[in-house]
């Protein structure tokens, strides 16, 4: 039990923004009513106990002092509701996730030879696009993005794709956002079943406390879930 004097506001106003920047529900912005209601959820996880107007105060402190640290991404005045602000670790991760994808996609790599894909698309009726995004996959482009709506084919196509790769003697994993997506993309497409992208990212060593902050292991660190030096595999 923690009296709402012993709280250090600022401390607590950092781990909010923390939890924010974490991404947790899913969105790398937020607004004034997302900073009040996870500065409401630290405090309830530290089992801050006391007056109820003493604690609607110091929740509203705290978001003040969050607010402080957030930044907007737009240049003029908004409505409270509009999801406008981030911190500076959600800026930094995605320069340095555009940095990182920049630099894969600025080596050239080659095109699965069309002779190669016609013997495996010939009888599924695969269009040009379609065509175009197997060799793409199975060749040896370090990054490659492929977009389509619900329906337009895209499992048949990565199925196709798996098979060059397959033959060509390497192997296609499938990770989505869930381990259920995963396994079932995976029946779909004919391709070795992934974890979950959680799974993916704690397999290299990444771990998330209760508030959904994560960290990564250093190389050789002690994992605080299995004991083991499991990091790196």
């Amino acid at each position: 039990m923690v009296r709402p004097g012993e709280v250090d506001r600022d401390l607590v106003a950092a781990r909010v923004v923390r939890v924010l920047s974490a991404g947790a529900r899913g969105r790398s912005t937020w607004n004034d009513f997302d900073v009040r209601g996870v500065a409401e959820e630290v405090l309830a996880r530290r089992n801050v106990v006391g007056d109820r107007a003493v604690l609607r105060e110091l929740a509203e402190d705290i978001t003040r002092r969050a607010r402080v640290r957030c930044l907007s991404v737009v240049r003029k005045p908004v409505p409270a509701h509009v999801r406008h602000l981030t911190s500076r670790e959600v800026l930094d991760l995605e320069r340095d996730i555009q940095g990182r994808l920049a630099v894969r996609g600025a080596f050239d790599g080659t095109l699965a030879p069309l002779a190669d894909v016609a013997q495996v698309v010939d009888d599924q009726g695969l269009d040009r696009g379609q065509v175009d995004g197997v060799r793409a996959i199975a060749g040896t482009d370090p990054v490659v993005l492929v977009e389509g709506a619900a329906g337009t084919g895209k499992s048949t196509m990565l199925a196709a794709a798996n098979t060059l790769i397959t033959q060509a003697g390497r192997r296609m994993m499938v990770v989505a956002p869930s381990r259920n997506a995963a396994l079932i993309a995976a029946e779909k497409i004919g391709a070795a079943d992934g974890p979950a992208a959680a799974g993916l990212a704690f397999a290299h060593g990444f771990r998330w406390d209760r508030d959904g902050v994560w960290t990564r292991l250093r190389p050789g660190e002690v994992c605080p879930l299995s004991g083991g030096r499991s990091w790196p595999r």
